[in-house]
């Protein structure tokens, strides 16, 4: 009956610069909204592997390591 929601990041960039909230909540009732929501999320959602990644177009791939080059300063 507890969820903490938020972006509670303990990393050094995080910690310098960013302003980050957690808030946590006690509701039986939204918590149990919030656990279906994600058990809804997990059963439509499927492994990704090597395989698939490497079937995507090249485009996307080429934009995909383009964003993970900048993931530290996003």
């Amino acid at each position: 009956n507890y969820a903490m929601i938020g972006s509670a990041n303990l990393d050094p960039r995080s910690l310098r610069l960013n302003f980050e909230l957690g808030i946590e909540i006690f509701s039986e009732k939204f918590n149990r909204k919030l656990s279906d929501y994600f058990r809804k999320q997990l059963n439509q959602s499927s492994p990704l592997d090597r395989e698939k990644l490497a079937a995507k177009p090249t485009w996307m791939r080429i934009r995909n390591a383009t964003a993970w080059l900048f993931s530290p300063y996003l």
